[in-house]
């Protein structure tokens, strides 16, 4: 056998093996796994989850709906306004 053949046959089964060994570490980990249930991402452990109910949320998802939550008067204000004002046509054109 040559050795170029030989270096082929170590790096495919190095690939081989360093596959296996990912997929065993996604396999122990994905009890950790969430998905939140706004944006459907994968968290695992670098950003903070919570769980709401029964369902997971992400920190980024939490901020958002906090801050609209903190807004809902000023959109409840801007809609009245707007239901509320008159609508009158612009003056014609003059040539």
């Amino acid at each position: 056998m040559a050795p170029e053949a030989a270096s082929g046959d170590r790096r495919a089964l190095r690939a081989l093996e360093e596959g296996r060994r990912f997929e065993s570490y996604a396999e122990h980990h994905t009890r950790e796994m969430r998905p939140c249930f706004l944006c459907e991402r994968v968290i695992y452990r670098r950003i903070p989850i919570k769980k709401i109910g029964n369902r997971w949320i992400c920190l980024d998802c939490l901020r958002a709906l906090k801050e609209a939550l903190e807004t809902l008067d000023r959109w409840e204000h801007l809609s009245h306004l707007e239901g509320s004002a008159v609508h009158v046509s612009p003056p014609p054109d003059r040539p």
